[in-house]
């Protein structure tokens, strides 16, 4: 059944499930949530709980996870939207178009602001913010990157174009290489030593790099590149809303309806640890074949990309969560077993070896995909579930040769 959310929703990963937060969620859009400790903050449109019990939040709120409860932060919130929010020891960044606090106690704040977490209490940055919106903010060190429509500090001190850093130690402003942007960011992301920006602009302020909506900057070099990739999965970049990555994985929200040539309606996981190609072994317990350099801990995700060649699972067994190839050929070693708990995703590739595959995951999801030019050539065994139909993505050396189990009546394994 549908469950009713209302701009936010707590999503249970092991189980997959989607449920709503107390007083049914906000009456307004939600833009950026952090964590702090057992607080999400919350930024937005909003100005009360969805049920309209709780009022004067004014587009920034505090939810407590013990406790399940909504709060105001001090002044009654802001007087503008909330677009985006950021934390940084014990003080929270907070852009978007507001001026002020609600009560008008606290003003020049200026589109950009700082509350501090210990004494509740908000205060503007230096040279009274900026002269036009913020829409997004990522931390890298004691860094504030900033991306949104301003031109110039609101007191027309520094000429800040569309994107900048702030750096917070010395409170002070610096312009990016090329002298910014020629049109809004939406949003940022720091990964490693990249900054990646989404938004409107086509190439930067001074005209001399294109980017199309999809800039790579490198904060050590300060050095701006266009992101690769095909008109698909840019346009899915560009339309992205929020990220954030959790360990290896990153979880994108956005406009879009498809990442590349899968389908994925508003919400995507992608999965950071991927084989390397090429990788400079086939063994699949050496880490230097791995995109991050370690290999996938039991009870993980990661991909097997396009491309990837021959990878043997031969020294010790493989317990894994989920597992997409999309390209490859996975091998199984003789008296060895790879498990999956979660899901197997065959969008490309094979799996085959004297060893065996175990499906644990009793759901039709447990393998999903499969075709002609995906399957498995090993030993499987899946466990079913009664009133379900399962696929066996299966074949021979001679080629694909799936079978189809319906009207199932218990729940076991399938060999």
């Amino acid at each position: 059944g549908t469950t009713i959310l209302n701009r936010i929703g707590r999503y249970h990963h092991p189980t997959k499930t989607w449920s709503p937060l107390a007083n049914g969620g906000l009456n307004g859009n939600v833009e950026a949530i952090v964590r702090v400790g057992d607080n999400l903050y919350v930024a937005g449109l909003f100005t009360a709980t969805a049920d309209g019990a709780i009022t004067n939040l004014n587009r920034v709120a505090r939810y407590n996870l013990t406790t399940n409860t909504w709060s105001q932060l001090a002044n009654s919130g802001l007087n503008g939207n909330s677009n985006a929010m950021v934390v940084h020891g014990d003080s929270l960044y907070v852009g978007g178009s507001f001026t002020r606090t609600f009560d008008n106690v606290v003003t020049n704040l200026n589109r950009i602001a700082r509350y501090d977490l210990l004494t509740n209490t908000w205060s503007p940055l230096a040279n009274d913010g900026l002269n036009a919106d913020v829409n997004a903010l990522a931390i890298a060190g004691d860094d504030l990157y900033i991306g949104g429509g301003f031109t110039r500090t609101f007191d027309m001190a520094f000429d800040v174009l569309r994107i900048t850093r702030y750096n917070i130690t010395n409170q002070t402003w610096f312009q990016f290489a090329n002298s910014g942007l020629n049109s809004e960011p939406n949003r940022l992301m720091v990964l490693g030593n990249d900054l990646f920006v989404n938004g409107f602009f086509t190439r930067t302020w001074d005209n001399t790099i294109i980017l199309d909506g999809l800039g790579r900057y490198d904060i050590a070099n300060n050095t701006w590149a266009m992101m690769p990739g095909n008109a698909e999965s840019r346009l899915a970049a560009q339309q992205t809303n929020a990220m954030v990555q959790v360990g290896n994985e990153l979880f994108i929200g956005g406009n879009f309806h498809g990442t590349g040539d899968a389908v994925s309606h508003f919400f995507a996981h992608i999965y950071l640890q991927k084989w390397a190609v090429p990788a400079p072994t086939s063994d699949w317990f050496n880490s230097a074949n791995w995109t991050t350099n370690a290999v996938p801990a039991p009870n993980t995700n990661a991909a097997i990309p396009a491309g990837a060649g021959n990878i043997q699972i031969n020294s010790a067994d493989v317990v894994m969560n989920d597992l997409m190839l999309n390209g490859g050929t996975l091998t199984i070693g003789v008296g060895r077993t790879l498990t999956i708990n979660g899901i197997l995703g065959l969008n490309g590739g094979s799996i085959n070896g004297d060893g065996t595959l175990v499906i644990t995951n009793c759901q039709q999801e447990g393998i999903m995909g499969g075709g002609s030019t995906s399957y498995i050539q090993t030993t499987l065994v899946r466990c079913v579930a009664p009133g379900e139909t399962f696929n066996f993505e299966v074949g021979t050396p001679n080629g694909y040769a799936p079978v189809t189990i319906i009207d199932i009546t218990g729940t076991g394994n399938i060999s």
